[in-house]
């Protein structure tokens, strides 16, 4: 039976971070609003997370406009927002899916990347230095057309010369955009690294001091990745990389993390996605591979999630500050459930098991709610990590207090759709 990959589907209330709707409520009587990724950053520069998200707006069926949305925490009441502030993203039709935030021009505040639909490529939406917390207009880089596949982003130093550069991964390949050093948030020509198949993940896993890329490879007739390729910095050509290293594994792939997992200063990785026994019967699959001092990696534990369907968004974080991190999973699920994430933390003995699992309240105008993002940063100026995750509407999950790694119900900052 043909397998079918749906990783396109990879803050907030009050102080105390309980459940219920958000202080702010869009679209209470207009139209319909949409989300899709949300990123997390201090846009304005008064030291409170903020957040930024790709949506859109549908007035009537053929009608629809697309935005990159700010919201600002508000200084007087951390946890609550102003907003959002819309800022048109492209050509019609043109939507921004994947959404990451970073300063790209090294003047202090963060500023936005995304990639969708309907282009190739990816835009740039730079902050205003004269107005910390607004978006100048966006630029397109890469490529016009429609990209075969929804198209991955991230963000990292390749070069070496202390500027973010981007990596883009589509259905065919990995290209790399060198940031224009005469002109700091611009950027050259791509580069081509090699084969990917969406999901860029950028770390210095081999500790040489260079960014190395992971990312997944489908190369079976489903277009179904069930490999991962790592591709290692040349140690004497910056900006280029070495044949990659392949590791297959038994399932369809859908995230992506690398951290030290066991405390032994060597970066791990951490694959999620979901099986399928043939007839129509899916799970959650996580999977850990620990890297030994000879770069080499060994797959030590798998484990079913939660999902009947498919875990395919990820963070990585130390959730309650005893210096191990843990596994945050966004999983799908199938129509007659909420979607979830779904926490794994680590053992006392060694090894990942569930210890937690959040629901994420149901879109009645959705029958299966994608899962966009998640991310973790502190949302209501508290010093604890708490959760956000972006399905067509965005939810926080707020760490409760005196209470570490555990969090309260869902938040929802977007109201529901109408």
């Amino acid at each position: 039976m043909r397998k079918t990959l749906l990783l396109l589907s990879f803050v907030l209330s009050s102080c105390g971070g309980g459940g219920g709707d958000a202080v702010f409520v869009m679209g209470d009587r207009g139209p319909r609003v949409d989300f899709y990724s949300a990123d997390v950053a201090d846009m304005n520069n008064d030291g409170l997370t903020d957040f930024v998200a790709g949506g859109f707006t549908i007035i009537n069926d053929d009608s629809r406009n697309w935005y990159i949305s700010v919201f600002l925490q508000n200084n007087a009441s951390p946890g609550t927002f102003s907003g959002p502030v819309n800022y048109t993203y492209g050509p019609f039709e043109v939507t921004p899916t994947e959404v990451e935030v970073t300063d790209l021009n090294g003047d202090g505040l963060p500023d936005v990347i995304a990639a969708g639909f309907s282009e190739q490529g990816f835009r740039v939406l730079l902050n205003d230095a004269l107005n910390p917390g607004v978006l100048r207009q966006s630029v397109h880089y890469g490529p016009t057309g429609e990209p075969r596949r929804l198209p991955g982003i991230t963000t990292a130093d390749i070069d070496g010369d202390l500027m973010p550069d981007v990596l883009v991964a589509d259905a065919d390949q990995l290209t790399c955009y060198l940031q224009n050093a005469s002109n700091p948030g611009t950027f050259l020509s791509g580069i081509s690294i090699g084969s990917a198949f969406q999901v860029p993940v950028a770390s210095d896993v081999n500790n040489d001091g260079l960014t190395d890329v992971v990312t997944f490879i489908a190369d079976n007739s489903y277009e179904v990745p069930e490999s991962l390729l790592y591709y290692r910095h040349n140690p004497t050509a910056p900006g280029q990389f070495l044949t990659p290293i392949r590791l297959d594994f038994t399932f369809s792939g859908g995230a992506i993390g690398i951290a030290d997992l066991n405390s032994d200063g060597l970066k791990d990785f951490v694959i999620s996605g979901f099986s399928s026994d043939g007839a129509g019967d899916y799970r959650g699959e996580l999977t850990i591979y620990l890297q030994t001092p000879v770069n080499v990696f060994h797959r030590v534990e798998s484990h079913r999630t939660s999902s009947n369907f498919l875990a395919n968004r990820m963070a990585i974080a130390d959730l309650d500050a005893d210096g191990v991190v843990e596994i945050i999973l966004g999983q799908r699920t199938a129509a007659a459930e909420p979607n979830t994430v779904e926490i794994f933390a680590q053992l006392a003995f060694g090894g990942y098991s569930s210890n937690q699992l959040l629901a994420i309240p149901d879109d009645a105008a959705v029958t299966v709610p994608e899962l966009y993002s998640v991310r973790v940063a502190d949302m209501n100026n508290d010093t604890l990590p708490d959760i956000v995750v972006s399905t067509h509407e965005i939810f926080v999950f707020f760490a409760l207090s005196g209470q570490p790694g555990t969090y309260s119900d869902a938040t929802r900052i977007t109201a529901q759709r109408r």
